[in-house]
């Protein structure tokens, strides 16, 4: 007989997550965004700095400080050693709906886009980093934000450009 309330679970913990993000430089190192837990990073142990939902985007880069990106807020910060948030001043109005990228070869730059909007950051350790703008309007009918955009080595771009 099951009564009304009882746990099924066996003792097995769980929870919702919405977005979550592995450094690239550390793989002990996550972060996950998670409905009514906030945010939790592992870096060894378990651990929250924020309570409630928490399901923005996010990405680390390829610095020794494990910057993370939050894309919703448009804040980031750095893990080792942790560190209070600030903004990455997005070039637009930060979003879930906006992707960032980054190459190990190039830590200090970044790829962000969001419709219609395709932009360069470059100096990502200052304050307020530099930034192109390379492309705005539609590709083909596909909105910025639904293309799959990752920084490759110039190597390969240009391979690419002699065929």
């Amino acid at each position: 007989m099951i009564v009304c309330g009882d746990p099924k679970s066996d003792g097995v913990g769980a929870t919702e997550i919405y977005h979550a993000a592995l450094s690239k430089l550390n793989k002990k190192l996550v972060s996950i965004g998670t409905q009514d837990n906030g945010e939790l990073y592992y870096d060894g142990i378990w651990k929250t700095d924020r309570g409630g939902d928490w399901g923005s985007r996010v990405n680390f880069d390829f610095s020794e400080g494990n910057t993370i990106y939050y894309l919703e807020n448009g804040e980031r910060r750095s893990f080792t050693p942790y560190m209070a948030s600030n903004s990455y001043h997005s070039p637009f109005n930060p979003t879930n709906n906006s992707r960032i990228a980054f190459h190990p070869g190039l830590p200090d730059i970044a790829l962000l886009t969001k419709d219609p909007f395709l932009s360069l950051r470059t100096s990502l350790r200052l304050y307020q980093p530099g930034q192109i703008f390379i492309l705005q309007g539609m590709r083909s009918g596909i909105s910025a934000s639904q293309w799959p955009i990752q920084i490759l080595p110039l190597s390969f771009l240009i391979m690419q450009s002699l065929q």
